[in-house]
């Protein structure tokens, strides 16, 4: 597994996380509604999605390669929250554990190990040649 890139990558998605909550909550003083909620969550998976196809540009896919890097995100995520989020902004721990994080967390595992699965599938139906479902219709 390339732990670098996910590193950086995980670096680069919070990064991208706190520039989304900064530009929903005080550039478009959202309150913290469910639309607050929505928005947040589909902001974060199409990070996601985008982050999980450059990972594996460096690395095979696989579900298992995919739940290692989500696993290297939510550390990263962890450590940058502990060192600035909470100290700069929240001022409280609970931040970690609160409902909507650790929904965050699922969501930061699941979907690099989804987005793993399927390119495995995909790059093994090429390595086949198969191709893609609409290349067998005729």
């Amino acid at each position: 597994m390339n732990k670098i890139a996910a590193i950086l990558i995980g670096i680069f998605l919070w990064g991208l996380t706190l520039l989304e909550i900064i530009i929903l909550k005080l550039g478009l003083k959202l309150p913290k509604t469910e639309e607050y909620y929505v928005a947040y969550f589909i902001v974060i998976a199409i990070f996601l999605i985008a982050a999980s196809w450059k990972y594996f540009t460096f690395q095979e896919p696989s579900l298992s390669s995919g739940l290692k890097a989500g696993i290297i995100l939510i550390i990263i995520g962890i450590i940058l929250d502990l060192i600035i989020t909470i100290p700069m902004y929240t001022h409280n721990y609970y931040f970690i554990i609160s409902n909507w994080k650790l929904a965050s967390y699922l969501l930061i595992l699941i979907i690099p190990a989804i987005a793993g699965y399927f390119f495995h599938n995909s790059r093994e139906k090429k390595r086949r040649g198969k191709g893609y479902f609409l290349d067998n219709i005729r």
